[in-house]
């Protein structure tokens, strides 16, 4: 079984944002839910690629989320 790391790093790797580190984009993801596991194969694919963009496109904002998470990037 894949942690979630790698399903985000599968989701988006066929993307722009290919290179958004995955857990940063784990704590995007984890704004919006609480958890992960409830998510279908779809909603986690799409959420994953919106939190990677977010990751990329503003990385003050992705580096700041990531400290409050205890992950330094």
């Amino acid at each position: 079984m894949k942690g979630y790391p790698d399903r985000i790093r599968d989701a988006i790797a066929a993307t722009e944002w290919k290179d958004a580190d995955p857990r940063v984009v784990e704590c995007f993801m984890r704004l919006q839910y609480g958890t992960l596991d409830h998510l279908g194969r779809e909603t986690f694919r799409a959420e994953a690629i919106l939190g990677a963009q977010i990751t990329i496109e503003h990385p003050d904002a992705a580096k700041s989320l990531a400290q409050s998470y205890g992950i330094t990037v």
